[in-house]
This record gives C-alpha cells, structure tokens and sequence, in this order.
C-alpha cells in the first residue's frame, strides 16, 4: 500500500501581539448557543495552541455559561466561535436586538466585582483555570454586550472583568479587560456612544439596536473586539479568573464572547511543506520549503530568529544551494517589519550521483522561556516510477479487490484506473463478465507513467430451476422436482417444512399451508445460485351465492356467487323457467321471471377435482303497484300548490326531481319552487311507488310565473326654476302588467299608471323619491325607487373694503353668495378689462369709475349674478418733478437752487440730505458745507391726498490750484531757502529736477520736500535747471508740468 500523506508542524513558543479587527464580509451566520460542557471543556476552548490549561471551574448558575458559534464570515460579532457568559441565561443571547433578555437566578455576585463597580454584584458567573506560560506575555479576545444599553447609561452598570494573579510567584488580582493603551476598566459607562456619559471611547462601541448583528445577537449594544493583554513570567503558573455579575438588581442581562482558541502566549509555528508531503526534496524534482510563523498578526519591527544547522548529511552548497535568508554567522533568520512569517527554500541540486536518502537538521530556539525545537529536510534521489498490483483472479458474481503500490520517483503517486473507477489505490469492482482492469501511475516529479493491469474472471455459477409454482387440495401431496445445469450439483431446500428431504432435488411435499421454498443449487467448485417455487393450498369449493328475496316480474335480477372458487372451476346453474340476460359461469349473473311467484335457484360447482354440495335459494317475484300523480298546477315564483294523491298502505313513495317538494317521501304533498329567471318554467315531477322492491310511477306539471322586475333610468338632475322630468319603466314583466308611480306630495302629478309617465315637475328644491311597482300573472314586483335630483340655486353678493383711494387704488372684495348646497364657481367682471374666478379677488385699479359684476354658478350648472354699478373710483395720482440750478458745484460756488416742476399738485416738500433741511414750496435755496455728492428728495400731493416722491443728486467738487515758483536763493539767509511747487487739491505729486545736461539731481513725491540746491550733499552751481512735474487731483484728473527755473545766490 503506498505510504499515508503528512504534514509535519512544529509549534514553537515566541512573544506575539494580537490585533483584532472587524470587517464587513459578504456571508451572514446565525449564533447558536449551546451548554453542558465542563469548566475544563470550557477553558480548552478558549486554549491556544502550546497553552495547557488545569484546575478549571465554575462558580454561578450552568445555564449562565456555555460554548457559542456564529460562523466564519460573521460581520456583526467579529468572533466566529468561544465560550459565552451571561448575567442570565446564555440561550437568550440567541436572538434579535429588538426582543429582551432578562433572567434573575437569585444568586450572590462577587466581591472583586462588587469593588470595582462600586455597587452591589448579583448573579455573578465566573469561570476559573490555572495555565503556565511559555513567553512573558499573555493575550485573548473577546467582546462585551448588554441589554443595558443605551437606555441605562451613566445608571444601572452590569459588572464584568478579566483577571489575572500568580500562583507559583504570587502576585495580586489585576483586572485587565481594559480600555487599550489605559488603566480603565471596560464597561458600559466607559464604552458607550453617549457624550454626556464616558463616549470618550466610542471608537469602541457598536449600537447593536440596526447592526450587522442585530437580527441574531439580543443585545441592544456590544464592544467591537477587544484583547486583555497581561506581561507574566515564563514558566510560572498564573490563575485568570473570568467573571460577569448583574449590577444593583437582577434585571437586564449582559453577556461577553470569549474567543475560541485566541488565549496564547506567544509563538511560532514551523511548517515544512514538499510535493511528497513528507518532509522529503528529491534531486531535479521539486523543492522544501519551510515557514515560520508567528502566532499572531504582524509585529512593527525586524524580529531574528535564533536557528543553525544541528547536523547534516547533506553539505551545503553540494547537495542543496546556498539559503540566502539563514544567516549562517549570527544563526538567525529575520521575520521582517510588517510580517509575521518567514519562509526559505531547500533547492536539491541534481548531480545524477546516486547517494541514498540525505538530510539537513536544524534547530531553533523558540522563546524567551529558552524552549528549542528540532526538524529535519530529507534529500534523495530520484529513481524510475515502478508498481505492483494484486495478482488477477476468478469470482462467483459478487466483488473483487483489486490494488495497485508505486515505488521510487519522487513520492505523492497517484493511480488512475479505467472503467470509471478514478484515481485511488485500491478499487472494489463487482463486474457481470470477465473483465481486465488498467492502472497508470504518476508522480509529483513528472516521471514517465506507469500502467498495469489486473485480470478479473467471472463465472456465473450453476443455473437452478425449482420447479413452476403449484396448488395443492387441503389434505393432498405433491413432488417438488428441481434442476441443474451443472452435473454432480447438491441441492438444499429452505425451510425443510413439510418436506420429505431437503436435502434431495425432489422431495415430496405435503403443506399445512402455503409456503415458497427456495432451493440452492451448488456446484462441487463451491459456486451456487438460488431458485424459488411456491405452494399454495386450495380449499374445497363452495356452492354460495346471493340474490335478493323479492323481485319484480319482468325486472333482470343479479346474482353473483360468493364462494371460494375461482373462474377456472365449473358452474351449473338452474334458475327455475326465469331467463338468463347476461352473463355464466362465475358470474354475475341477470336472470328475470316474467310471472309473478316464487320461484328456486340452484348451484353446484366443481373444481381441483372436488364438487360442492348443492346450493339452493328461493325468490318471489311481485307484480307493479298503484300510482297517482294529481293534476297539473301552476303558482308565483317561491309561492306552493298541492301534488299527488291518497296513499296505499304498504307502498312507499318517491318524488323525482326533490326540488321545492315538502314531503318527498308522501304520496300527497305540496311543492314551493323560486324561479330565479324572467321566463315562464314548467317542470314535471314524477311519483315512483315502491312495494317490496317492485316500482310504478306516474307524472305531473307545475307551472312556475317569475316574478316581474321594474326599474327606470334616473333623470339628470335639473335645477329648480327649469326643472322637468320624463320617466319609462324598463324590466322584466308581459304585455298585460299594470304600472303604479308615487311622485311623492310635492311632485306633479302625485301618481301615474302609464308605463312612460312624462313633464313630472317637483315644488321643492332636493333630493326627491319615485317609485313604481308592476304586476304580471298576479305577481307582483318588488318597489324600485330613484332619486331624482332637483338642484337648489344659488345667490350672488359681494361687499369690498374701499370705494374710492387714490391710485393704484388696492381693492379686496369679499365674497358674500349662498352657494346653494354646493359647489360654488365664481365669476367677476372686475370693471377695468379683466376678469377673476377667485373667491375673494383683491384688484389694484388706476384712476377711474369702475361697474363690478359677480357670477356664481354651482356645481350643477345653476347662477345667479348681482352688479353694482359705478361702485369704486380711483383718484389720478401727481407725478413728483423738479429741476436743479446745477447738478455739479464747485465748493468755491455750493449754492444749488431748487424749482417745482409737477403739475395739478396743491403742496411741495423739499428734504435737503442728509442735512433734514425741508422746505414747504415750490422753489428752494440751500448752501453746502463740503465736498461730496448729495440727495435732495421732494414730496408733492394733490387736492384728493394723493402723494408721489422723487430724488435728485448733485456733486460738490472741490477747488483744484497748482504753483510753481521761477527761482530760489539757497544763501542760509533763512528766506527762500527751498524750491518746491505748492497747491490744494493734490492727491499725489511727483518731481524731478535736472541739469542742463540732463542729469538727474533731485527726485520727490510729497509738496512737503523741496530741493536744497545740493546734488550728493554739496551745492550745486548757481544756474538755470528744468523740472518735470507729475500731479493726479483729488478727482483723479492727471497734471503734467515740464519748466525751468532759477537758483540764485
């Protein structure tokens, strides 16, 4: 058989930092809960690889703790599978966020808990075990979650902590389920999404009420995946006590997940990994590669792994290249920054020496704790594919083993047969004819295949016959006679019951009842075959048979036997002169007698040889009895009438068809029949009179009237002053109906008995009823009744707020019109040309006399309109002019005059701004202070009140004056010591002075420096000199000014 596949793997020890995170994957899982396990169950869960755990238990309620499973892939949870604790029971953890998990058990809680929370701890749960780490550190995962939130924030606070003490090196209980990177503790009032409430910490906080976990997990709130963390010392024993109690009453639970094997320690994990899957490179085929890992996710430095070549057979750089990663001088081999594996290659060189199988050991030391670990990588040759396979042979039908084992190339062999077996090494076929079966072997090197094959011989063994089935009379014998197609064969009956023999082919067989037996047949090879007979008992026949006691005359009867016999036996019937209609034999049989009598029929039956004793049965056949229908009747629909006749004692009666009939049993009865449609029915009933089975019948007619139907097409409604109506009866009723119409009291005429009464008018405005009533062949309809609408009218009116203004002359009119129990649509000529249909329009009108009409109209098509002639005026309004003197001034001259210039006014305001000086005429003076622009607005108002207004501006420009002196005598003398233009008015100025040769001597930009007479600090010569002159004015206007002037001393 060909060698198992291997994985070897080495754990090593080594400190490790564990980081959770959540992420959103595309499977959901459902939470399921489940308990009963032991407290050492529980904390082997919780176990990770290399971590033994011992002296495990649990104090609190079992139903509070148990293992959990929420799936691989689970988006909410961020924890796949663990160990579940509750306040409550943890069965209730299984459930969506909007259902309630609240279990009290009334026990004690814990006083560590009870400290750290600061108020009192009930229901507590704690689960406890010994370990003993192998590096200085210890991490697992977990998360927290509680019906608590959010309501009960900052108020009632369930309590739970992770702790953790020594044993060997006593050290006290530290809580370390907390928030990371501090020294609080995690609970719900530090790990919640309320500002006012912790919520410092939110970063951890899921609100559970709409997450990804809400439709499978109760608790409203839960913490993403959070990690205790704790340093310890190798090799020593620490004690973690995990617990969870409720907080100040027993309500509301809380619960915490506890990862399934995320309790370590810190270490690394050694994979070798090869195509043979045993540890094994072989030369020119494939590689060893070997992998360290550490136990967690990816550290943020370069971690060196001590590691060195313990032994070898294998030589470096000879029988394998070079491992770049090993660093051969230090031993060691570097999981870089950002990783936490490593992985080097073993690459066989082929030398085509054959050398046996060699390898390389190696050994690293795995913690702080000084644990070390040893492994080896073989090298070997690689040698030509060869197999073996089982040796062929010969089966009975039924199945063979067949198999086939590989040697040499490079191992992983894989074996392919024919006859749609697949790949396997061994097979189980059960063919029905000889058949050869091919193998091809391959290996994980490529080497040239291999095919056998094994030879399978199938002999169908002897061919027995037991013999067709029989049936044997009660009390007789019979020989079983069985066959073989092979001589010398033995034979061996099953059961031996009642048998003579079984061990012969033909036994003699007296049976007690019916029984198969079966008969092997089996050759002196050793290979037989099954064949079957079976043997039943045939009773004696019976001359039984059944036919009524009384029948009819000239009426078949059936008579159908009912003894033990088949169809096979023989029948002989007398029937006594009656006549056989159909059937023989067995039957059934229809005999009829034509004469009434009684009359015997005998039976006697033979069969398997035996006969029945004679069978005889009597019958009397009876003539027809009296019958009498009654005459024909006719009535309305679901109104009755009398059938049928005095009865005969001794006879039994029947009505045909039941339907209507009071008595369907009585010879004198009434019948009640609806007729559902418009048309006249007839229906003939039939009395069947029965006597001892002998029928009679006779028949009769009901006539059923349908009851008349009426109705009439509602007019349209009208109003009242035009209303008139026409009215024709329509349904279902003859050409002889009567009619009858009630108009009611205020219609006119009151009454009709015409089919089409027309000109109908109602005195009153509403809803008014008409109702007609028609009889046909006495039946009279039901009363259809109609209402007839007869519209109220409506009345216009309006009022409006203002009746005369100046214009624009704003007008709201308010509607005022009854709207006649309806709808009301409304229609105003507003007098100016324009028209509204809003209910209460509001108008701006110019000057004018204006005529206002309103036209309402209901729904149904009934107005009324009202005018109100000459109702609204509105006044001219004046149009406010002036002219101004001027509108630029210069603030050597700011007097601006002002002049009226509108028309038809009777006064005039003018404002000065923004001085407030007003004046009340038509012509004004004012003087301004100062340059700058200025309002002046006026006012003016007509004999009728009416106002308008308008502004005006103006400009007050200053004085702009520039002078530029011809000479100055620079002789420090004190007088005209300084040439320098002056001026008003100037917003920048710049000049420059020049020689006569063109040299610039002296530049400024401000009126308050002028030039000296010196040129680099010493005086220049006396002389004429030019000037050239920039100015911009205060209105921005440039002034350039080119000159020559004197320096004079």
């Amino acid at each position: 058989m060909p060698p198992k596949k291997r994985l070897v793997k080495n754990i090593l020890s080594i400190l490790v930092f564990v980081a959770i995170s959540i992420a959103s994957l595309q499977s959901f899982a459902q939470l399921t809960v489940t308990g009963g396990q032991t407290a050492q169950q529980l904390a082997e869960i919780i176990a990770g690889p290399g971590v033994v755990v011992s002296n495990a238990s649990i104090t609190g309620d079992p139903t509070a703790i148990g293992a959990f499973g929420s799936g691989a892939n689970n988006p909410g949870l961020g924890i796949p599978s663990g160990v579940i604790m509750s306040s409550g029971a943890v069965a209730d953890a299984a459930g969506a966020s909007g259902g309630f998990s609240s279990t009290s058990f009334n026990l004690p809680g814990d006083p560590f808990l009870q400290a750290q929370a600061n108020e009192q701890s009930n229901d507590a749960i704690i689960l406890q075990f010994d370990f003993v780490p192998n590096a200085d550190f210890v991490t697992f995962s977990y998360v927290f979650g509680s019906e608590e939130y959010p309501e009960w924030v900052c108020s009632f606070n369930d309590i739970f902590a992770f702790t953790i003490e020594g044993v060997t090196v006593p050290s006290p209980q530290t809580n370390i389920a907390l928030i990371p990177g501090t020294t609080i503790p995690v609970s719900i009032n530090t790990v919640n999404d309320d500002p006012s409430c912790g919520g410092n910490y939110s970063q951890y906080y899921i609100d559970n009420t709409a997450g990804s976990a809400s439709q499978y997990i109760i608790y409203d709130g839960i913490t993403v995946v959070m990690a205790a963390e704790a340093t310890v010392i190798c090799g020593e024993t620490y004690r973690l006590r995990l617990m969870l109690s409720d907080g100040g009453d027993w309500s509301y639970d809380s619960g915490c997940f506890i990862e399934e094997n995320s309790l370590t320690t810190g270490s690394v994990i050694v994979e070798t990994a090869t195509a043979a899957a045993d540890s094994t490179a072989y030369e020119g085929c494939n590689d060893a590669t070997v992998t360290l890992t550490l136990n967690g996710p990816a550290i943020a430095q370069d971690f060196p792994v001590p590691i060195w070549i313990a032994g070898a057979t294998a030589e470096w750089g000879v029988d394998y290249d070079p491992v770049p990663e090993l660093n051969l001088g230090d031993s060691t081999i570097v999981i870089p920054a950002g990783s936490n594996t490593v992985t080097f290659t073993i690459t066989p060189i082929n030398d085509n020496i054959s050398e046996g199988a060699e390898y390389i050991e190696f050994i690293v030391i795995t913690s702080t704790c000084g644990l070390t670990d040893t492994f080896r990588i073989y090298i070997n040759d690689l040698v030509p594919l060869t197999t073996t396979t089982s040796n062929d042979t010969t089966i009975c039908l039924g199945n063979a083993i067949v198999w086939c084992e590989a040697s040499g190339g490079g191992g992983d062999y894989t074996y392919t047969w024919d006859n749609n077996f697949g790949e396997a090494d061994t097979i189980f076929p059960s063919p029905t004819q000889t058949t050869m079966y091919y193998v091809t072997a391959t290996d994980n090197c490529g080497s040239t295949s291999v095919t056998d094959s094994v030879l399978v011989v199938v002999d169908d063994g002897p061919t027995p016959f037991a013999g067709n089935d029989v049936s044997v009379c009660i009390g007789g014998s019979i020989v079983l006679n069985a066959t073989s197609s092979a001589p010398n064969s033995t034979f061996l009956w099953n059961p031996a019951t009642d048998l003579s023999d079984a061990t012969i082919f033909n036994p003699i067989c007296t049976p007690l009842a019916d029984l198969e037996y079966i008969v092997t047949v089996t050759r002196p090879d050793g290979c037989s075959n099954d064949d079957t007979v079976l043997v039943t008992l045939t009773p004696p026949p019976t001359a039984d048979f059944s036919l009524p006691v009384v029948g009819c005359a000239g009426t078949p009867l059936v008579i159908d036997y009912t003894g033990n016999a088949n169809a096979a036996a023989q029948y002989q019937w007398n029937f006594d002169g009656g006549t056989i209609t159909n059937g023989s034999g067995i039957g059934p049989i229809a005999v009829y007698w034509s004469t009434p009598g009684v009359y015997d029929v005998e039976l006697v039956v033979a069969w398997n040889g035996c006969t029945s004793p004679l069978g005889v049965n009597q019958i009397e056949i009876l003539g027809p009895p009296p019958v009498n229908a009654g005459p024909n009747i006719a009535f309305c629909s679901e109104d009755s009438g009398p059938i049928g006749s005095a009865p005969v004692a001794g006879i039994t009666y029947s009505w045909s068809p039941t339907n209507g009939v009071a008595d369907p049993t009585a010879s004198l009865t009434s019948v009640s029949l609806p007729n559902p449609t418009h048309d006249i029915q007839t229906i003939q009933y039939v009395l069947m009179a029965t006597e001892q089975g002998c029928k009679n019948r006779d028949t009769m007619q009901v006539t059923v009237y349908p009851i008349p139907t009426v109705e009439f097409a509602i007019p349209s409604g009208a109003c009242f002053n035009v209303n008139s109506y026409d009215f024709l009866a329509t349904g279902y009723f003859g050409p002889n109906t009567s009619f009858t119409w009630s108009f009611g009291a205020v219609g006119f005429p009151t009454t009709s008995t015409l089919m089409q009464p027309e000109g109908v008018i109602f005195n009153v405005p509403g809803p008014q009823n008409v109702t007609v009533i028609v009889e046909d062949n006495t039946c009279v309809s039901e009363p259809f009744t109609g209402v007839v609408e007869v519209y109220e009218m409506p009345v216009a009116d309006f009022v409006f707020d203002i009746n005369d203004g100046c214009e624009p002359l704003n007008v709201n009119f308010e509607n005022q019109s009854y709207n006649g129990n309806s709808t009301l649509y409304n229609v105003w000529n507003l007098g100016n040309g324009t028209s509204s249909t809003q209910y209460n329009p509001s108008v701006v009108y110019e000057e004018g006399v204006y005529t206002i009409t309103l036209n309402v109209v209901t729904a149904h098509g009934c107005s009324h309109s009202v005018t109100q002639s000459d109702a609204i005026e509105a006044f001219e309004k004046p149009n406010a002019l002036f002219r101004m003197n001027s509108q630029v001034l210069d603030i050597l001259d700011p007097n601006v005059e002002v002049t009226n210039m509108a028309e038809d006014i009777v006064s005039s305001q003018f404002t000065f701004h923004p001085f407030g000086y007003q004046v009340n005429a038509m012509y004004a003076e004012f003087e301004y202070p100062a340059v700058g622009t200025y309002e002046i607005s006026q006012i003016v108002a007509t004999e009728n009140g009416c106002l308008d207004t308008i502004v005006g501006t103006l400009e007050v420009k200053p004085h702009f004056t520039f002078y530029i002196p011809n000479a100055f005598t620079p002789t420090a003398d004190g007088i005209n010591e300084v040439w320098v233009p002056q001026g008003e008015s100037i917003l920048e100025f710049n000049m420059t002075i020049y020689d006569r040769w063109d040299e610039e001597l002296f530049q400024s930009s401000s009126l308050n420096k002028g030039w000296d007479g010196k040129y680099k600090g010493k005086l220049v010569q006396q002389g004429t000199y030019v000037y050239l002159i920039d100015v911009i004015d205060v209105l921005g206007e440039p002034h350039k000014y080119t000159g020559t002037f004197s320096l004079v001393r």
